[in-house]
């Protein structure tokens, strides 16, 4: 079974800023505590301005919260361009654009998004002048790389799907796997795999491997054979305590229980205890590169393997020796449940009641 990871295009956000004369500040409100959070954190606490019933943030606060999604500054800050670089696994939505008037230009990816109004005002925390922007055209920029907030007049609680800087470990990992593990019968293993990719949870080399064992391994000829309406993550714990890390590379063991849902009504439960490779993205942001069984192997960035356990159903019970069913990046399986093929593992699958033929259901092969 394959995990999906999500690839975003990479691409330029620039801010041309231009310098507002003194009288703009007239109607503007002092400086007052705000509170910006990633997914209900608290990243930082600005002092943001209100003007004319709008509220302003300081760029240089905002980019903090970029630079935990990978979003990085692509030239240096000169007073006129706020220029941002997306990670290259991330796609921004660079449609339907209405460009307004305003003296600052926002563009993503070379693209004029929108004219706006700016600020420049001393920032209370700094003492230094800082350049600030509408709440809500900075709605308008995040949205278009996948984040979504919440505004209440004190706290902007920015939500995304995406992997981001800080993100505790399990959570990279149990995201990862109960989104390419939860298929139903007419899925495509592929789908939640890109999805994984452009949200940055998963490394290009995992994606290609992911998808070149679906390939040999098709999920519709899997589900056909046996029967199965779902496939769905149940249970699952990673073990940090036996966390293995260096700067380069996390290893995390996990058990895991998946279960099988058969078109007559049977489940079947499979438990798997496996090992994840984490490694940092050029803007430190972890993601999958491996998945290996701990009672198989497997090879190469993105081979993966499938686990042994024991399983059982309505109609019988299953008790698999060695993988059951395994692959790597090129392995082939057979119905005694023996691959080949780089991350090769091997076993026999016995079962009584419903036969999963050459197949274990568990973290990222199927």
């Amino acid at each position: 079974m394959s995990k999906a990871r999500a690839a975003v295009a990479a691409g330029v956000v620039s801010v041309v800023v231009g310098v507002l004369s003194t009288p703009a500040f007239a109607a503007t409100s002092p400086a007052n505590a705000k509170n910006i959070e990633l997914n209900g954190l608290s990243v930082n606490k600005p002092a943001g301005l209100v003007r004319s019933g709008t509220t302003y943030m300081p760029i240089f606060y905002l980019n903090q919260v970029l630079n935990k999604l990978g979003i990085t500054l692509a030239a240096k800050w000169d007073g006129h361009t706020w220029a941002l670089q997306t990670p290259t696994y991330m796609q921004p939505n660079l449609g339907n654009v209405h460009i307004g008037t305003g003296n600052v230009t926002i563009t993503l990816n070379g693209t004029p998004l929108q004219k706006v109004d700016a600020i420049v005002a001393v920032d209370p925390a700094s003492g230094v002048q800082t350049t600030y922007l509408p709440i809500w055209y900075l709605e308008q920029v995040l949205s278009r790389v996948g984040v979504t907030d919440t505004w209440d007049g004190t706290t902007w609680d920015l939500q995304t799907s995406l992997n981001y800087v800080g993100k505790p470990y399990d959570a990279v990992i149990q995201y990862a796997d109960a989104l390419s593990t939860n298929l139903n019968a007419n899925s495509d293993p592929n789908a939640p795999l890109e999805t994984l990719f452009h949200e940055g949870y998963i490394t290009s080399g995992f994606l290609a491997a992911s998808e070149q064992y679906n390939q040999s391994n098709p999920w519709s000829a899997v589900v056909q054979q046996n029967d199965i309406r779902k496939l769905q993550l149940t249970l699952f714990h990673a073990n940090l305590s036996d966390m293995q890390a260096t700067t380069s590379e996390i290893d995390i063991p996990t058990t895991e229980v998946d279960t099988i849902s058969y078109t007559n009504g049977d489940l079947r439960y499979i438990s798997a205890d496996n090992d994840w490779t984490l490694v940092p993205s050029a803007q430190g942001i972890w993601q999958v590169d491996n998945v290996s069984s701990l009672d198989g192997s497997a090879s190469g960035g993105g081979s993966a393997s499938g686990s042994s356990g024991t399983a059982t159903g309505n109609s019988g019970t299953s008790s698999p020796s060695g993988d059951g069913a395994a692959s790597g990046a090129t392995g082939t399986s057979t119905d005694n449940g023996t691959s080949a093929g780089s991350g090769a593992a091997s076993g026999t699958q016995q079962t009584t009641g419903n036969q999963t033929t050459g197949t274990s259901p568990v973290n990222l092969t199927y």
